[in-house]
């Protein structure tokens, strides 16, 4: 009987879900919701993510160009507005690539992100034809699997603390309260969900039930709401007002009664830590005192410092991956330019401005940062106009509104450098670019451009691997780094092989050999600061200075240090004693 039950169940499961397996749902299913449930890895920038992500893109490109190149013929091309944005905004990319004052850490950007355009030209030949609204529906189903999906596990970590990167647990475990949802970093998850919530409701508007909805509503709701995201709130408000614009009656009626669920749940959050005075609810709350300390609630140092390297960026930039680069030193100057002690609570080190206009600004010059806010200003004023024109803008999985729902974050955070807020960006552009009117640009021949395109794919997507397996490298040496020094040094040297401008496994391999007593560690050090730069990496220079003879040396890096870190104390007490040692004051 219970077989009996059970083959029947999952009969009626695979026959709902059958037409989301056909056609271009494995693009839908690795972009949606295979790849975002494998938890994003923080150091360096969510490189394995990334890779994994570009692997998805690589894929569907070599075989769309395949299936072009066996058609033969000859193809009409047609550009909107949006199409040319896009390609001036990308042509850009490359010239502050070519330009920039670090081109061998630029390049590993760069790799990536002509895989995205490639993704970008997918979606909008596919969004073009006559299967764009049947992909947009699969796309629609896996986004809503995967925010709950994720939603799930975040609540998890947050109740059950497990599957915590060891960073967050001695950040949060630093200021005296447990994790948060995370899936291995707060911004993403909180900026995930919100960002796919369009496509999200959109599949779940259409159940029959208005309980899937509900309580999809309630899981993301609290997800978002234990990353203690301030920003992922309100974000995630903004969207669910502009859903509930977008509505029919019957579905204003679901999604007020989902709103209303959210806020009476977390209002029962509150009164519960009221009345008991939960150690778990008392975490939100702290929180708040906590982040009144940081740059990251009020931002002062970060903007300062950006806007001072943006007014030093020129036309084209600085170059891919440069703010995080020159950040610590532009934070100095900020933090001295008012001739007073600098406060030690304020500094960090960052790599993301956590303001997408600045950092392209930074990165890639005043040229692109125009052409950026050009496109996300056409796509906010396309999801205005399909608010005011309910019945002509009503778009399939609501795609026009993302641009909207992407500004709060673009100003606040740095969604175009996360992986997914990208794709989702890029999904949105195409999807607008395909409803709006376009004008002939030529025509091309696929058998003669397909294959020079798939050279260039196949160039950049090697370069990618070698940086991805230069990473991996560095996470297995990291595994072994207190208890096996050969193999620990090992995997950091294959790291290097893979990939030689991976400054992180230069950083390891000196730290290594000078927690050794070994002062060849120095030069290792030194070597990785051509590709990152990092306060334990002046740091450790220093004390290896000091250990190994070159007290005066050692003394200019440690000023240079708390130059820019003046926050970092055993930095400072480490430096008094070598003045002492001087006989210096």
């Amino acid at each position: 009987m219970e077989h009996r039950v059970l083959s029947v169940v999952v009969k009626n499961i695979s026959r709902r879900f059958a037409k989301y397996l056909q056609g271009h749902s494995i693009v839908a299913f690795l972009l949606f919701l295979a790849l975002p449930v494998i938890r994003i890895q923080s150091i360096p920038a969510f490189s394995i993510t990334r890779f994994l992500i570009h692997c998805v893109a690589f894929s569907v490109c070599i075989f769309a160009l395949a299936c072009m190149v066996r058609r033969g013929g000859e193809k009409t091309l047609r550009f909107s507005a949006v199409d040319f944005l896009v390609t001036g905004f990308y042509a850009l990319y490359f010239v502050a690539g070519a330009l920039s004052e670090n081109r061998a850490l630029s390049f590993a950007g760069l790799s990536g992100e002509f895989l995205m355009i490639g993704l970008y030209v997918f979606f909008r030949v596919t969004l073009s034809g006559p299967s764009g609204e049947d992909f947009v529906e699969k796309i629609s189903m896996f986004a809503a699997l995967a925010a709950i999906t994720l939603s799930i596990w975040g609540l998890a970590q947050y109740f059950f603390e497990f599957d915590v990167p060891r960073g967050l647990k001695l950040l949060f475990k630093t200021h005296h309260f447990p994790v948060v949802a995370s899936m291995g970093n707060p911004n993403f998850l909180a900026e995930f969900i919100v960002l796919s919530l369009p496509l999200s409701f959109h599949f779940l508007l259409k159940r029959k039930s208005a309980m899937p909805l509900v309580a999809a509503a309630v899981v993301t709701g609290l997800a978002v709401f234990l990353t203690y995201s301030r920003l992922g709130w309100f974000a995630m408000a903004f969207a669910l007002l502009l859903l509930l614009m977008t509505g029919g009656g019957g579905e204003r009626r679901r999604l007020a009664a989902a709103i209303v669920t959210i806020a009476v749940i977390t209002g029962l959050f509150f009164i519960y830590h009221y009345r008991t005075g939960s150690t778990r609810s008392d975490r939100v709350l702290r929180s708040f005192e906590i982040s009144k300390a940081t740059p990251l609630f009020e931002r002062t140092v970060i903007y300062r410092a950006g806007l001072s390297m943006l007014c030093d960026a020129g036309l084209f930039g600085m170059g891919p991956g440069m703010f995080g680069y020159r950040y610590l030193d532009y934070q100095g100057r900020v933090l001295h330019s008012e001739g007073e002690r600098p406060s030690r609570s304020l500094p960090v080190d960052l790599d993301h401005a956590h303001n997408d206009i600045i950092e392209i600004g930074v990165d890639l010059g005043y040229g692109a940062l125009a052409v950026f806010i050009l496109l996300i200003g056409f796509g906010a004023a396309a999801g205005v106009r399909a608010l005011v024109r309910l019945s002509a803008g009503r778009s399939p999985g609501n795609l026009g509104l993302v641009p909207l729902v992407y500004l709060p974050f673009c100003l606040w955070s740095f969604p175009f450098h996360m992986p997914f807020g990208k794709i989702i960006l890029l999904l949105s552009l195409a999807f607008i670019a395909s409803r709006s009117r376009s004008v002939e640009a030529g025509v091309m021949r696929p058998r003669l451009v397909g294959p020079f395109i798939s050279i260039l794919l196949v160039v950049f997507m090697a370069v990618d691997a070698r940086y991805a397996l230069s990473v991996r490298q560095y996470g297995k040496g990291l595994a072994y780094f207190k208890g096996n020094f050969e193999k620990s040094f090992e995997h950091f040297r294959c790291g290097v092989e893979w990939y030689p401008y991976n400054g992180y496994n230069y950083f390891s391999m000196g730290a290594l050999l000078l927690n050794r007593g070994r002062s060849e560690g120095i030069g290792f050090l030194k070597q990785s600061m051509k590709y990152f730069s990092n306060s334990s990496t002046y740091l450790y220079i220093a004390r290896g200075l000091r250990d190994h003879g070159s007290p005066e040396e050692s003394k200019r890096w440690y000023r240079h240090l708390l130059f820019v870190r003046p926050d970092i104390r055993r930095a400072h007490e480490e430096y008094r004693e070598i003045l002492e040692r001087s006989g210096e004051q």
